[in-house]
C-alpha cells in the first residue's frame, strides 16, 4: 500500500579601434508561441520550420544551419528548441538552444537582454525573439553589463573590451592581455575583472585598480563583481581558495576571514550580488559542496543550495544554479525559510550566468547555446509546510526538517515541532528510540564543525568536541552512536563519553552503516568515492574493491551503491545485485533494499524508487507518483519507506 502524505510538483586606457560591421546571424523565436524562424544562407545554413503556438516546433521545411559561430557558419537558421514548459503551480521555462556557448548575460528590462559567448557572438532579446550577431572580435566574451539600452560593455579573453552604443559594439583598448571574466557598474563607475586584474572606468577612461586583489595570492581570479555605488563595491573569486573583497570609497578590505555564517578563504566564490539591503554570495563550500550565503542587517545565513552560482531576485530570494554531479543543470529558488525547485534545464546544459529582469523573470544562459527564460510563482503559496529531509527509525519514530533549522516529529498523524536548542543549520538527525535523539547543528562560529544536541527524557545536553567536517550521525543503540564526515576521523558516543577514532585515510568520511558488531564508513574526495572501511573487533579494515557512495544493510549483510550498480557484501565477498539502478540514496528494511534516484531523459528528469528483495534479489520499481528529484530516503526495519522531494514533498510507502 502506498500513502502520499503530500506531493508538491515544483519545477521548482581609453582609445578606440575601428568599428567592425556586425551582420545578424539569424533570428529565433523565444518559444512564447507563434513566430517564424528567420535566418538564411549568410551564416552558412538555411532557416526552416515555423514555430507552432505554445512554443512547439513546427514541421515546416528547411535545413538546419550548423557549425561553429566563431568560424562563421553556424548561427544561421536552425530549428527552435522546445518552447514553454510549465508545472502545475506556475514554474515555467521558455527556452531554446543555439550552437555555441554563452558565458554572460545582462540587460535593462524584460524587453532588452543580451547574452555573450564563444567566438564573439552575442544574442539580443527584444521581448519576443532572440537575434544573433557577430561582435568586432572572435575572442570568447565572458561578461556583459548595461547601464542603459544605449550604453554597455562586454569583456572577454585576452583583454577584450567592447563598448555598446545601442546599435553595435566598438572595440576599446583595455591595457591588458589577461582574460577578463566579469563586469558590473553603477552610475558613472564600472569595474571589470579577471585573471589577476581589476580595471575601473571613471571619467570616460579605464585604468588598473591597485589593492583590489589579495596581496598574498598571485593567482587570484575575479569571477563576479557587484557595484552598489562608487563607495560600495564587492569582488568575489578564486585563488588558492577563495577571496571576497569590498571597497568603501577609501580602501579595499577583506570580507571573508572566519566570521559567523559567512564564506571563508577556503570557499571558492563564483557569484556576488546585491539586492536592496541584502548581499548574496555563492560558490563551493571548502572546495567540495555548493553553498550560498546571504547577509541581512549585518548577519550572515548559509544555504546548501544546489548551484555554485546565483542571481538575486529580491532582498530575501535568489535563484541558485550551476552544473550538477549528474551532468544535468538544476535551478533552485531559495528564500530564508525554504528551498524550492531543483528544476532541470537539460542534460549537459550547464548554466553559466543569469540576469533577473524582475523577481519572476530570469534569463539564464550557458553551454550548448542555452538561452532560457524562467518565470515562477510566489513563495509561500503552497498549502502545507515543505519537507527538506526525512529521517525514519521506526513506524512510530519519524522526524523531518521543514527548513534549515526547524525540526518536527511525527506524532500519530500530526507533525509536532521539536524545540532544538542552539543556532545553526541542522545537518543530520538520529533517534535510537522514541524520546531520545541526536540533532547535529552546524556550529555558527566555525562552519566546518558541528554541535550535537542530545535529547533524553525531555532534557537536552550539548556536545561539540567533534573532528572538523563532521556531518553525519548513525547508531545501533543509545550507547552505540557514531559520527562521521571529517577527514580520516570518526567519533563514538558510548552512553557516557565521546571517543574519537582515526580511520586510515585522509579522505572525507561519509554516512555510515552501524550494527552492533560493525561500523562501515565510505570515504570520498573531489573525484568521488575512494575507499570503504569497516571496523570489526576494534580494528579498521579496508574493504577491497568496494568504492561506495552510500551504505545500508540489515544486520551484517551490507548493500551499497557504486556508480550505477547496487552491490552486496556477504560472507566476506562482494557481489553485484543489479545494474543501472540509479543514484546514491539507499535504505534497507528487514526484507528489502530501496534505492531512490533520478534519471535524466530528453524531456526532463524522472524519479525512480527500486526495491531489491534480500532473499531472491528480485528488482522491482515502485511508482513514486512524481517526476521531482528525490532528495532523501529512510526505511524502517518493518518496511516503511519515507522520501522527500526537491519541491518539498513528502512520500510514505507503507508495507
Amino acid at each position: 500500500m502506498r500513502t502520499i502524505v503530500s506531493v508538491f510538483v515544483v519545477l521548482f586606457g581609453a582609445g578606440c579601434l575601428s568599428v567592425v560591421d556586425e551582420t545578424p546571424l539569424g533570428v529565433h523565436d523565444g518559444g512564447a508561441g507563434g513566430g517564424l524562424v528567420a535566418g538564411g544562407d549568410s551564416a552558412g545554413g538555411s532557416a526552416g520550420g515555423a514555430v507552432a503556438a505554445g512554443g512547439v516546433s513546427g514541421v515546416g521545411g528547411g535545413n538546419v544551419g550548423g557549425g561553429n559561430a566563431a568560424g562563421g557558419n553556424a548561427a544561421g537558421g536552425g530549428a527552435v528548441a522546445a518552447g514553454v514548459t510549465c508545472s502545475t503551480d506556475g514554474f515555467c521555462w521558455h527556452g531554446q538552444t543555439y550552437g555555441g556557448t554563452f558565458h554572460g548575460v545582462s540587460g535593462t528590462s524584460s524587453s532588452f537582454v543580451m547574452a555573450v559567448g564563444e567566438g564573439g557572438v552575442y544574442a539580443t532579446w527584444n521581448g519576443s525573439v532572440w537575434t544573433y550577431a557577430q561582435s568586432p572580435t572572435s575572442a570568447t566574451l565572458r561578461g556583459v553589463w548595461f547601464s542603459s539600452p544605449t550604453e554597455g560593455w562586454a569583456v572577454g579573453d585576452r583583454g577584450t573590451l567592447l563598448q555598446w552604443n545601442g546599435t553595435v559594439f566598438t572595440s576599446l583598448v583595455s591595457g591588458t592581455t589577461r582574460d577578463l571574466l566579469a563586469i558590473h557598474g553603477n552610475g558613472a563607475v564600472v569595474y571589470a575583472g579577471g585573471n589577476e586584474i581589476v580595471l575601473r572606468r571613471q571619467s570616460g577612461s579605464w585604468s588598473p585598480v591597485p589593492g583590489a586583489l589579495p596581496v598574498t595570492d598571485s593567482n587570484s581570479i575575479v569571477r563576479s563583481i557587484a557595484v552598489v555605488s562608487a563607495n560600495e563595491v564587492y569582488l568575489a573569486g578564486i585563488g588558492s581558495g577563495g577571496f571576497f573583497k569590498t571597497f568603501d570609497g577609501a580602501a579595499w578590505r577583506d570580507m571573508n576571514p572566519m566570521r559567523t555564517g559567512g564564506p571563508t578563504e577556503s570557499d571558492a566564490l563564483y557569484s556576488v550580488a546585491s539586492c536592496g539591503t541584502s548581499l548574496f554570495a555563492s560558490g563551493n563550500y571548502s572546495g567540495e559542496f555548493h553553498a550560498s550565503w546571504a547577509r541581512r542587517s549585518g548577519v550572515w545565513s548559509e544555504f546548501f543550495a544546489q548551484g555554485a552560482r546565483l542571481v538575486c531576485l529580491t532582498d530575501s530570494e535568489f535563484l541558485s544554479f550551476g552544473a550538477s554531479y549528474y551532468g544535468n543543470t538544476t535551478v533552485q529558488l531559495v528564500s530564508p525559510n525554504q528551498m524550492m525547485g531543483l528544476q532541470s534545464v537539460g542534460t549537459g546544459l550547464n548554466v553559466n550566468a543569469a540576469f533577473a529582469a524582475g523577481p519572476r523573470e530570469v534569463f539564464l544562459v550557458g553551454a550548448g547555446g542555452l538561452l532560457t527564460r524562467w518565470t515562477g510563482p510566489t513563495l509561500g503559496a503552497r498549502p502545507e509546510r515543505s519537507t527538506t529531509n526525512v529521517f525514519a527509525f521506526a513506524a512510530n519514530n519519524v522526524w523531518r526538517l521543514v527548513s534549515t533549522d526547524v525540526v518536527e516529529r511525527l506524532d500519530g498523524n500530526t507533525w509536532q515541532p521539536v524545540a532544538v536548542p542552539g543556532a545553526g543549520s541542522v545537518v543530520d538527525v538520529f533517534s535510537p528510540a522514541v524520546g531520545e535523539a541526536w540533532v547535529l547543528r552546524q556550529n555558527p562560529n566555525m562552519r566546518q564543525n558541528v554541535v550535537a544536541h542530545h535529547l533524553v527524557n525531555g532534557s537536552w545536553s550539548r556536545h561539540e568536541d567533534f573532528p572538523a567536517g563532521t556531518r553525519f550521525v548513525r547508531g545501533s543503540s543509545a550507547n552505540d552512536v557514531w559520527f562521521s564526515g571529517g577527514a580520516g576521523a570518526v567519533s563514538k558516543w558510548t552512553g557516557t563519553e565521546l571517543l574519537t577514532y582515526f580511520v586510515p585515510t585522509q579522505a572525507g568520511t561519509g554516512p555510515m552503516h552501524v550494527t552492533a558488531t560493525q561500523v562501515w564508513v565510505p570515504t570520498s574526495g573531489m573525484s568521488g568515492p575512494e575507499a570503504t572501511y569497516r571496523r570489526v573487533n576494534g580494528a579498521w579494515q579496508a574493504v577491497p574493491t568496494v568504492n561506495a557512495w552510500r551504505i545500508s544493510g540489515a544486520g551484517d549483510e551490507v548493500y551499497f551503491t557504486a556508480v550505477a550498480s547496487l552491490m552486496r557484501w556477504s560472507g566476506g565477498r562482494v557481489a553485484e545485485v543489479a545494474m543501472g539502478i540509479g543514484s546514491d540514496l539507499v535504505a534497507s528494511s528487514s526484507t528489502a533494499v530501496f534505492v531512490a534516484g533520478v534519471t535524466y531523459e530528453s524531456d526532463g528528469p524522472r524519479s525512480s524508487l527500486k526495491k531489491v528483495g534480500l532473499t531472491d534479489g528480485r528488482v522491482s520499481e515502485l511508482d513514486v507518483g512524481t517526476n521531482e528529484a528525490l532528495t532523501a530516503i529512510s526505511a524502517t526495519l518493518d518496511g516503511h519507506v519515507w522520501l522527500s522531494t526537491a519541491g518539498g514533498g513528502l512520500l510514505h510507502f507503507a508495507p
